[in-house]
């Protein structure tokens, strides 16, 4: 585990577990490819993520609040106890991927691909699902989703 550390983007390593770490933008934002990463408590520098995967990651107590995700995959993640109110996910993939106990107001996954998805216990107020195709199921469980929008979104 890397505690209390200021760090670039480039610097994360696989299977790596990062907690109350400073994580500054690095040099290749291009090509953000993360695999089997645990973040706990870090704060990003970053604000884009634009066109990244992350497989196999684990976000606990992190604040994503209005970042950018457009464009990206996540496999196997899990949020927890994150703020994502007003975050971005536009045109995502993602698959077997949970969001835990998080405030997630007014996030944006328009345009995306969702399989096997889960979000418990977490906020969605005037979230937008719009044009999202399911696959193999999306599952809302204790969520608060008053005025959320799935315009043009198939729900079985």
């Amino acid at each position: 585990m890397i505690e209390h550390k200021t760090l670039t983007m480039d610097e994360v390593e696989t299977g790596g577990y990062y907690k109350n770490c400073h994580l500054m933008a690095g040099a290749d934002e291009d090509s953000l490819r993360f695999s089997d990463v645990t973040f706990e408590r870090c704060e990003f520098q970053q604000q884009v993520f634009e066109d990244s995967e992350w497989l196999d990651c684990h976000f606990v107590n992190i604040h994503f609040a209005n970042v950018t995700f457009d464009h990206s995959v996540f496999y196997r993640c899990t949020f927890n106890t994150c703020q994502l109110t007003g975050t971005n996910f536009y045109h995502n993939h993602w698959k077997n991927t949970q969001v835990i106990d998080s405030k997630a107001n007014y996030v944006n996954i328009n345009d995306s691909t969702i399989e096997t998805c889960t979000f418990t216990d977490t906020n969605l107020i005037e979230s937008s699902f719009q044009s999202v195709k399911i696959k193999k199921g999306l599952k809302f469980v204790r969520c608060d989703m008053n005025d959320a929008d799935f315009l043009d979104t198939r729900l079985k």
